[in-house]
């Protein structure tokens, strides 16, 4: 392709030499950019240490008799469970919709 373009001749072997040299400054230079930013990296924002995400997708009626399509999304916190932990009515872990009073965030109270 150089001999047809730019009227250059070069043999396979120094091709490949050259090719392997510029390769390996580029990868010296990626590495040298990993370093720089683990070095120099700001600390991980305080949060959750394990979230669960999750997103699905529906068909609904709309006004008019059309479909069309709704997307959802939940994230959540992970936590560590009870093996073999029998719930009884009322003992149901509160989900991000309830208070700490176990009032219902739309029940307005």
């Amino acid at each position: 392709m150089l001999e047809r373009f730019r009227r250059v001749s070069l043999s396979a072997s120094t091709l490949r030499g050259r090719t392997e040299r510029a390769g390996g400054v580029d990868e010296r230079r990626q590495q040298a950019e990993v370093e720089r930013l683990e070095r120099e990296r700001p600390p991980s924002p305080v949060g959750e240490e394990t979230l669960m995400r999750s997103v699905d997708g529906a068909m609904v009626a709309w006004v008019g008799g059309s479909w069309v399509e709704v997307k959802s999304r939940v994230v959540g916190r992970v936590e560590a469970s009870e093996p073999n932990r029998k719930r009884t009515a009322g003992t149901e872990p509160k989900t991000g919709t309830e208070a700490e009073d176990g009032h219902r965030a739309e029940d307005g109270e």
